[in-house]
């Protein structure tokens, strides 16, 4: 797959974002999920120094649904959080290693294969990943939980209270907690 738009059918395509990010598109990505994922998510600032891949699914001209992948290289390079979350797996990590972070579609968008087209140009990008799936504390189920498992991620390990500390220090509101996250998240590898 190239960096060029990737016709997907008439009226939508996968477009990559430049790296790093420009602060308008930080801006209107971290808005954006901030929309679905409650404000403080993700910030512009936050986007800009972490500098993920983002896809963008444009459809009729509209955003649709992005992805962001961070690359980690070894232990020097990824977060300290992260690598000792990764050494605990009970599977080999390959470096460098792709991190999957959100595959988001908006809801006037969804059950069209937006969110199936976004992770299949992600995952032909690089060979190694991992994920991290957000497991709701209200119950709600993940959809993104069967499509990683269909496109080959496996292996769960359960973190509890995962973004609790990010919640609290940003002063994030998770949608399904109403307040400061108390979600789990599912970490899966390919």
């Amino acid at each position: 797959m190239s960096d060029q738009d990737s016709s997907l059918g008439p009226g939508w395509a996968i477009r990559s974002l430049p790296q790093p990010l420009t602060r308008g598109d930080a801006r209107t990505l971290a808005h954006l999920s901030g929309s679905l994922f409650g404000d403080g998510y993700l910030t512009a600032r936050q986007l800009q120094m972490e500098a993920p891949a983002v896809l963008l699914a444009i459809v009729d001209g509209n955003i649709a649904g992005w992805t962001t992948a961070y690359r980690w290289t070894g232990q020097n390079e990824t977060p300290p959080r992260y690598y000792a979350m990764l050494q605990a797996l009970d599977a080999p990590v390959h470096w460098p290693l792709h991190v999957l972070g959100e595959i988001a579609v908006l809801p006037g968008y969804r059950r069209r294969g937006i969110g199936t087209a976004l992770l299949r140009e992600a995952l032909a990008r690089h060979r190694h990943w991992a994920t991290l799936l957000w497991d709701r504390s209200d119950g709600a189920p993940n959809p993104f939980l069967r499509l990683a498992e269909a496109n080959g991620f496996s292996g769960q390990k359960r973190i509890p209270r995962y973004w609790e500390a990010d919640s609290l220090q940003r002063k994030y509101v998770c949608p399904a907690c109403q307040g400061t996250c108390h979600c789990d998240a599912l970490l899966m590898w390919r």
